[in-house]
């Protein structure tokens, strides 16, 4: 379990574990709400859903389109970047093309593809 505190002073829990040979880290609460026995279960439970093949991150993730990812990265970081605007001209110039399509099904050959075309 790792426990981050901000410069804020809001303290978080998270799990670090390996997920298919990587480092990954869950979510597991933000003090004082969940209490230090609510955040060991949710800890246990979220090692258990690993261990049976279940991975939360991924579960959240499949489906999700390429402008929904967009419209989740600008509210949670764009509003906070002075690039915004150079953002979301560049998703309309570049990607609009791959709107629609699934998020997992851009690979780093289509990336690398389209990186190529553009430059």
């Amino acid at each position: 379990m790792v426990v981050k505190v901000y410069p804020t002073g809001a303290t978080t829990f998270f799990l670090d574990v390996l997920v298919e040979k990587h480092h990954d880290m869950f979510k597991l609460g933000q003090w004082p709400e969940p209490n230090i026995a609510q955040i060991r279960e949710k800890a246990k439970k979220t090692r258990a859903d690993l261990a049976q093949g279940k991975n939360p991150k991924a579960e959240k993730r499949e489906g999700i389109t390429v402008e929904e990812f967009l419209g989740v990265y600008m509210e949670r970081h764009g509003s906070l970047k002075k690039s915004k605007a150079n953002d979301l001209n560049s998703f309309t110039k570049y990607l609009t093309q791959w709107a629609s399509h699934p998020l997992q099904e851009i690979t780093r050959e289509k990336a690398e593809t389209l990186h190529q075309t553009v430059g």
